[in-house]
């Protein structure tokens, strides 16, 4: 059942992913569920054509650091189809400290293709809901 994955571990993210999902579809956004199919670094939603990544954990540099190879030392993993990096969904609560998290990263050199840490606030997405 779809409902055992909210009990796995990682369930209070399918459980975002689904509740920021209907929250855009009610707010007539074209939003739909896209990362059943496990595809590896793959989007787990897609609104508006944006594709997006949810990660909701207990702190924002978690969420950014789960992003990365080697546990947040390597490089960034999600990109879009047009080689640019996906949109990271936090926690609202969550999201300031992921925005810095990101940044770091930035300026590390361990997000291809991106050389200014301002552009953190484009990648991170502030979700509609608190980690709790």
């Amino acid at each position: 059942l779809e409902e055992e994955k909210f009990h796995a571990r990682q369930g209070h993210g399918f459980a975002a992913e689904r509740a920021n999902n209907l929250y855009d579809k009610i707010t007539r956004h074209d939003a739909k569920i896209f990362g059943d199919n496990n595809a590896l670094n793959g989007a787990d939603r897609i609104v508006d054509g944006m594709e997006i990544q949810s990660k909701y954990c207990k702190t924002g540099s978690r969420c950014i650091n789960e992003c990365f190879s080697e546990d947040g030392k390597g490089v960034f993993r999600y990109y879009s189809q047009n080689g640019k990096p996906m949109q990271i969904e936090v926690p609202s609560d969550k999201y300031d400290a992921a925005v810095a998290a990101m940044e770091e990263k930035i300026k590390r050199g361990q997000v291809n293709g991106v050389t200014d840490p301002t552009e953190a606030k484009s990648i991170v997405r502030k979700g509609h809901f608190t980690y709790e």
